[in-house]
């Protein structure tokens, strides 16, 4: 039997209570009663109600109770829903992009479209002709990652010059002798020969005991000898070009014949006469197996009377005899022989560097031969240096041909990578942008009879690129033409003429363009027409960009031209705004009304420009003007947006305002590591990966370059309190940096950010 309370003496409290809803909130918490609490409130309240005084719920045919059950089920249900409904009023806690949109629309606020990004690229020329191409000229990249491929088009019409195409870097060696004897393969000692190696006063003489040839790094063969004894440490690092190795080709032995004294201390009368020897020679002595160099001080002839036959006769045998600074002294019974006549052995070398930068191509720079005239192409321009890898680098400079070959690159090239052997250098470079062209789309037909006209473009996403100075610091890639004539793009009819031939763009979450007509009241209505209003424009836009050496093919048939290269990362480009963006962005947007005042005003600005992905504004103090400036730091999605940045909002700021925007430097940790034990019951390999996307996810990581803050501390406690909101942490043992644990709060300085992205670790 179901029994009911008494009537109470007082009024109840509200039912259900209230949920605590406290700034800040993500989502909402929804009402902490459920099914049981509201049929256990309902029976409870039955005594309150004299017409069920006498309720008892004791029928076998008595529906209350199921009546009761059922309205729990009612409420809890609404109380579920009602969270839901309520989430997507408020801009902080709706997740839906399309939701957010519409709650951003009501304060004015526009949400960033999808931006383009752009490439620079290096096209050849087919056969010998200039090859003129036209805007519009498209290349198509190879899919990467998870996208599919896209396409670039040249901004403005260019000459590609033959003679532009490409030139070969000569290989770079070093120019000091590493202490290994090396010759191209016909040339150097073979192994016996006695050689005399000598640079200024530095002197050594020394027998091939070793003779091999054998590829290097470089992939180029070279003879490799070795000597007994060895060349001393002393010839190491003297210059290639001042070291003689010379062969010497002749043995000769001290005279046999009697009476000549044929060996003294520093003169040798030799076994014959020797006209090729002269003054000045080096030469070598050997005694007993022992090599000792020398320099022949006099070469003279001597005439040796001998005794022939018999009958007394005499004849005279011409001998040479040589003097040289004295070397030692020496044994009547030691074996002395002479090594003379040097002969070149060949020129010195190092193997060619297998990674060139750009300090060796200042250095040097020379070009493989031949190089072709570059009759009417320019000598100087834009290029690109690229190895073996498909990243490359930008190289402008000028093409010398007289009188050797060489490219000597401009004096503010700057750059630390290396490029992998051999290096070839383009010439004809172009700039691209991202985006399909569609010709002449027929949109709708135009009704003088209808307000606001929306047509839908076929094609998704539009093109937007950042434009300084537009209003909303992007403009799309349409020309709009209604019976023919171009009609402008606007950010909005506010304060339009009724007769103004102007239009605004809606741009959906999923990046449909949808082109909308003035009511005739603010903003012209289209006329009347059938087909009559035609869109030009481009799609395809978004943050993904191709790597380098992705592009690689012609999106069209493009005539005159052979090939297309991307030595370079792609710049530029950012998805549409999304719900979470718009939290943060919207706010802070609406409250600029169009223009910078404060900082609080220039950073939301800076922070809402296009492949802007974090930044930080301060006042700074310009010493030189004795004015302050505004100086902001940002992290760019990639390339530099500063110079663009900058202008958009001087065009937004008071009239003289001293506005300085420059990338922010990122300061490497190559150490973070933090020690993580996991709550029992808790896999750690699952906690610790769910700590790891928590603090270092691209996107939503409390470490990511997005979010990490510029120019400003991190604390530990904030770092800590991330990690502990991960569920199954149960404990942060250490963070620890190369220097030891982390301190209380780690500061980047002006300007700069901590990279922990790339070192970062979850132990």
């Amino acid at each position: 039997m179901l029994r009911h309370g008494p009537k109470p003496c007082c009024p109840p409290p509200p039912y259900p209570a209230e949920p605590e809803i406290v700034a800040g909130l993500a989502s909402l918490p929804r009402q902490a009663t459920a099914f049981p609490q509201h049929r256990q409130a309902m029976l409870h309240a039955i005594g309150a109600h004299p017409a069920l005084a006498g309720w008892t719920a004791d029928s076998a045919h008595d529906l209350g109770v199921m009546l009761i059950e059922a309205w729990a089920y009612v409420l809890d249900v609404t109380g579920f829903y009602d969270r839901l409904i309520a989430e997507r009023s408020y801009l902080g806690t709706a997740v839906d992009d399309v939701i957010a949109a519409e709650i951003v629309a009501l304060t004015g606020y526009r949400p960033r479209p999808a931006l383009v990004s752009q490439v620079r690229l290096a096209l050849e020329a087919r056969g010998r002709d200039a090859a003129v191409v036209a805007a519009g000229t498209g290349f198509r990249s190879q899919p990467f990652g998870e996208e599919k491929a896209q396409v670039f088009e040249l901004l403005a019409p260019s000459t590609v010059r033959p003679q532009r195409n490409r030139w070969t870097l000569a290989a770079h060696r070093q120019a000091s002798f590493d202490g290994v004897l090396r010759f191209a393969p016909q040339q150097g000692p073979v192994v016996g020969a006695v050689v005399s190696v000598a640079s200024g006063s530095l002197v050594h003489a020394a027998r091939v005991v070793a003779s091999d040839v054998a590829p290097a790094a470089d992939r180029e063969r070279y003879r490799t000898v070795q000597l007994e004894p060895p060349l001393p440490a002393t010839f190491t690092g003297l210059a290639l070009s001042a070291i003689r190795v010379s062969i010497l080709s002749l043995a000769a032995a001290p005279s046999p014949l009697d009476g000549t004294g044929a060996w003294g201390s520093t003169r040798i009368y030799l076994d014959a006469l020797y006209p090729m020897l002269m003054r000045g020679q080096v030469g070598a002595i050997e005694v007993d197996g022992q090599l000792r160099h020398v320099v022949l001080a006099t070469v003279d002839i001597h005439n040796h009377s001998q005794s022939v036959g018999s009958s007394g006769a005499t004849a005279t045998i011409p001998l040479s005899s040589i003097t040289f600074p004295s070397i030692g002294t020496v044994g009547s019974s030691a074996a002395v022989r002479c090594h003379l006549v040097p002969k070149p052995a060949g020129a010195l070398l190092r193997p060619a560097e297998t990674r060139v930068t750009l300090a060796m191509i200042q250095a040097d720079g020379c070009l493989v031969e031949p190089t072709p005239a570059l009759d009417e192409a320019p000598a100087s321009g834009d290029a690109f240096a690229l190895g073996q890898r498909a990243r490359g680098l930008a190289l402008p400079g000028t093409v010398q041909l007289s009188p050797t070959a060489r490219y000597v690159p401009d004096a503010a090239a700057a750059s630390t990578e290396a490029l992998e052997t051999p290096v070839e250098i383009f010439g004809n470079v172009v700039t691209a942008i991202r985006g399909e062209t569609v010709a002449n789309e027929v949109v709708g037909s135009g009704s003088a009879q209808v307000p606001g006209q929306r047509f839908a473009l076929k094609k998704k996403p539009l093109s937007w690129v950042a434009d300084a100075a537009a209003a909303s610091g992007r403009s799309p890639r349409l020309v709009l033409r209604v019976d023919g004539v171009e009609w402008a793009f606007v950010e909005s009819f506010y304060g339009r003429q009724p007769d103004e031939r102007v239009y605004v763009i809606d741009m959906a979450p999923d990046g449909t363009a949808t082109i909308i007509g003035g009511d005739g009241v603010r903003g012209a209505r289209f006329p009347s027409g059938v087909k009559n209003i035609v869109a030009s424009y481009s799609f395809g836009a978004g943050a993904a960009k191709p790597p380098p050496g992705s592009i690689s093919q012609f999106a069209r048939q493009a005539p005159g031209l052979a090939r297309v290269v991307q030595p370079l990362d792609a710049w530029g480009g950012a998805d549409a705004e999304s719900a979470t963006e718009m939290r943060d962005l919207a706010p802070a947007g609406a409250l600029t009304l169009g223009r910078a005042v404060s900082l609080a005003d220039f950073e939301a600005m800076v922070r809402g420009y296009g492949g802007i992905l974090n930044a930080a504004v301060a006042y700074s103090w310009d010493a030189g003007r004795q004015v302050a400036v505004v100086t902001g730091w940002v992290i760019a999605d990639s390339g530099d947006p500063s110079a663009s940045l900058a202008a958009y909002l001087s065009a937004r700021a008071a009239p003289g305002l001293a506005i300085r925007i420059q990338l922010a430097a990122k300061v490497d940790v190559p150490v973070f590591d933090i020690a993580l034990v996991a709550a029992l019951g808790h896999a750690g390999d699952a906690v610790r990966a769910a700590v790891r996307v928590a603090l270092f996810d691209p996107v939503t990581g409390l470490l990511a370059p997005r979010n990490v803050p510029v120019a400003a501390p991190l604390f530990r406690s904030r770092l800590l309190a991330a990690i502990h909101a991960v569920p199954g942490v149960g404990s942060v043992p250490s963070i620890s940096l190369a220097s030891g644990p982390m301190p209380k709060a780690m500061v980047p300085g002006d300007g700069s950010w901590f990279d922990f992205l790339t070192h970062g670790q979850v132990l």
